[in-house]
């Protein structure tokens, strides 16, 4: 059989051809390892990308999520502020009327004395006091009108409040920090 093989006549023309054939073929699987390998290095360097991105995502989304929960925190302390001043305003408020009531506290008003006739004599035969023209005198409230003017010093100390929950309330949401949330003590006073 290889006698058979060895035998043939092979015609000047199929060397060159298959030696052709194999230069194309080689050339062809040089070219495709070649693209082969540039796809791969290029997807690595797209991977390590995409893995950077990732993380970085990651890492943004931790740091959002921490900052919505000192939001929430600092919005449950402000809440939490607001409500105790309001209970703790009304329950002032309360006492104040409760002691303008039994007797305790007593408020009082500065009004101007009543005019007296410039120079007529006096009827009661007692001399004239002269008091200066801006001269003032104290005058108690009723018990009604102390307890409107206390009810309404209350509600605007309320409305304080309200304003600065509101202010805190914007500064997080800004993502500013609220530098005390202690802000301005509100008092309400009232002179014996």
């Amino acid at each position: 059989m290889i006698k058979w093989i060895t035998g043939l006549v092979i015609p000047p023309w199929v060397k060159p051809l298959l030696f052709s054939i194999f230069v194309v073929v080689v050339a062809w699987q040089s070219f495709n390892d070649g693209v082969k390998h540039e796809h791969d290095k290029k997807e690595a360097a797209d991977n390590k990308e995409l893995v950077k991105k990732q993380q970085r995502i990651l890492e943004l989304t931790t740091m959002n999520r921490e900052l919505e929960r000192k939001a929430a925190e600092d919005n449950t302390t402000i809440n939490n502020l607001y409500q105790e001043r309001t209970k703790n305003e009304q329950a002032k408020a309360n006492s104040i009327i409760h002691d303008v009531r039994t007797g305790n506290k007593r408020l009082f008003v500065n009004v101007k004395p009543p005019a007296r006739p410039s120079g007529g004599s006096e009827t009661s035969g007692i001399a004239a006091v002269r008091l200066p023209s801006d001269a003032t005198t104290r005058s108690e409230l009723s018990d009604a009108d102390a307890e409107f003017l206390i009810s309404f010093a209350s509600e605007a100390d309320q409305v304080v409040n309200q304003l600065q929950l509101c202010q805190g309330k914007l500064l997080i949401d800004r993502n500013l920090s609220v530098p005390d949330l202690q802000l301005v003590p509100t008092q309400l006073e009232s002179k014996d």
